[in-house]
């Protein structure tokens, strides 16, 4: 990568999760997290061994810049690649703010937590899903 990309994506990198959702037609991906520009290098194991890691999602795809300079999503069950943007550039300005999931009351009738999962979350975590699951009660039943 050039010198002048070096500034663009730590900027990039500076305004994640804020601008964070890449978008291409129906295709939108969550950026986890972007790679300083000394730190890409090629990835092995990727269907084209002659792109370069840019950044990789939060359920191990990755983004690659490939030979021609555009900006993939590399998908690591499928292998399939869908071309985000033509260049790193490109790509870094299409970076959007996520969209809120708004729910209405009632919208949701059934939750499930893994209890494994809920014992590896900070107390905090625990308190408040017990108080929701208290509040959601109350409003079934009282």
């Amino acid at each position: 990568m050039h010198a002048h990309l070096h500034s663009a994506v730590q900027k990039a990198i500076a305004s994640l999760p804020q601008r964070s959702i890449a978008k291409s037609g129906a295709v939108e991906c969550e950026v986890r997290v972007l790679f300083p520009v000394s730190s890409s290098k090629p990835r092995p194991g990727v269907s084209r061994p002659d792109s370069v890691v840019v950044g990789e999602d939060s359920c191990g795809n990755l983004f690659l810049m490939a030979s021609d300079g555009s900006v993939r999503f590399w998908d690591h069950e499928t292998e399939d690649e869908t071309i985000l943007a033509a260049s790193v550039e490109a790509f870094l300005d299409s970076l959007s703010a996520p969209t809120p999931v708004v729910l209405k009351a009632g919208q949701v009738k059934r939750a499930w937590i893994d209890p494994k999962f809920l014992e590896e979350q900070p107390d905090g975590l625990r308190l408040r899903f017990v108080c929701c699951n208290i509040r959601r009660w109350l409003y079934n039943h009282g």
